[in-house]
């Protein structure tokens, strides 16, 4: 059973009660900036009610004050009138945005799932452990806010409200004045005069609001998790639960709830590209094999290819070879034949021993070697090689350029495709 949550408090000055409503209040009409909002579970937020008065809270911390600075004016537009006339003088609010908060989403989600392993592991009643799930957040936070005025003496909450149907923990929002003074005693707005009059703090500037916000924050978050582990102990007797543990993230001060969504958001599109990644990788795979395949397809019809005119070159000698019986009583042709045969030999030798310079070889033996090995070996083992294959020479020692080369070459392929021809009408004439 999940048993450590965090707790966190956060407090926002710059908001006060009253511009949050919206946000606050969830209202399904109204199109909410925050889109981490299951309207499906906004009916379980309650309203935590009948704390303290508002009006009567600002009476107390500066009802006197305005009296007494009142009666020492003589000019009527000096004087304040009333208390709402003398904050509506002041700069910013005379109240301060709380927002509590329970563990996260994971623990939260882990500590619903264990409820539900162990009361309902057929799943046969989601519904009803869903409800004891929610019920007993919002008791827990609602014992929190009843006693929050008690523990807190220049702190007033007045009203509270639960939001369990947004991202990340299960958190509420406070009204809260703070009843604070200056060095000089004039009555002070300010939560971090409030807290070191609260804790006794002399320590001035920083160092002194750092000291009053951490005892303040370890008192608060102290209480949170010890109203939640009992209304969670009330709410499943049968369980017999043990005390919820509070825990530190390790980080210097919590993460309020719009970084937590900022965060997760981050890592969900963290994910998204990982998985996105994956799916690329994965196609990149399947193309590749594709065209292993593709190739060992064409490799297969090439084979096939070569066997076939295989046997055709050897359907074609078995012919000639007929011709040549037919036809031994002409021996005028037979020797033209033989001579024309003898001269094409010499012919092939010459090509077999043509060599091209170094350059120009390597080049045309590199890609020659490529095309052919190309599922098989590397660039670098062609090249080697090509260059192994270039060092040959002519019979007679002598290398040529590639221009040679070609202009030779051409000249003989051209004889030999005259020999060839040659050749051909001989065996016609044999033949017939």
């Amino acid at each position: 059973m999940q048993t450590n949550f965090t707790a966190t408090l956060n407090a926002d000055s710059k908001s006060s009660w009253k511009a949050i409503q919206k946000h606050v209040d969830h209202d399904p009409n109204v199109n909410h900036a925050n889109k981490d909002i299951d309207k499906s579970k906004t009916y379980r937020n309650i309203e935590i009610t009948n704390l303290a008065s508002y009006e009567k809270t600002l009476q107390r911390q500066y009802g006197a004050f305005v009296k007494e600075h009142d009666e020492t004016q003589d000019r009527p537009e000096r004087r304040y009138g009333s208390v709402d006339n003398y904050v509506k003088r002041q700069k910013g609010n005379p109240d301060e945005r709380l927002v509590f908060t329970f563990g996260n989403k994971e623990s939260n989600e882990q500590l619903k799932a264990d409820l539900h392993q162990q009361l309902d592991p057929d799943d046969l009643n989601y519904g009803e452990v869903e409800d004891r799930y929610y019920k007993a957040i919002n008791n827990g936070f609602r014992k929190y806010c009843q006693g929050f005025n008690r523990r807190n003496s220049n702190l007033t909450m007045t009203e509270a409200k639960t939001n369990v149907d947004e991202l990340g923990g299960e958190h509420g929002h406070a009204q809260v004045v703070s009843c604070g003074h200056t060095a000089k005693g004039k009555p002070s707005a300010k939560l971090s005069n409030a807290l070191r009059e609260q804790y006794d703090i002399k320590t001035a500037g920083k160092q002194g609001r750092t000291m009053a916000m951490k005892k303040w924050r370890e008192q608060e978050d102290t209480a949170l998790m010890r109203n939640m582990s009992k209304s969670f102990q009330a709410e499943f007797p049968e369980l017999h639960l043990k005390p919820f543990k509070l825990i530190r993230t390790g980080q210097k001060t919590s993460l309020d709830m719009d970084t937590y969504k900022k965060q997760q958001k981050e890592l969900e599109e963290l994910r998204r590209q990982k998985e996105d990644a994956e799916q690329s990788l994965e196609r990149s795979r399947k193309a590749v094999f594709d065209q292993h395949q593709l190739a060992e397809k064409w490799k297969e019809e090439a084979e096939i290819a070569e066997r076939e005119a295989g046997s055709q070159e050897s359907f074609a000698d078995d012919m000639r070879q007929k011709g040549e019986e037919r036809a031994t009583e002409s021996l005028k042709l037979q020797k033209a034949n033989k001579d024309l045969k003898f001269e094409n030999e010499e012919l092939k030798e010459q090509n077999e021993n043509l060599t091209l310079n170094q350059e120009t070889t390597e080049k045309l033996l590199f890609y020659g070697f490529k095309m052919q090995y190309k599922d098989k070996y590397d660039d670098k083992i062609c090249m080697k090689l090509a260059k192994g294959q270039a060092n040959m020479k002519f019979s007679d020692g002598t290398r040529r350029t590639g221009v040679e080369l070609f202009n030779f070459n051409e000249q003989l392929n051209e004889k030999q495709e005259q020999q060839t021809k040659k050749q051909q009408k001989t065996d016609d004439l044999e033949l017939g």
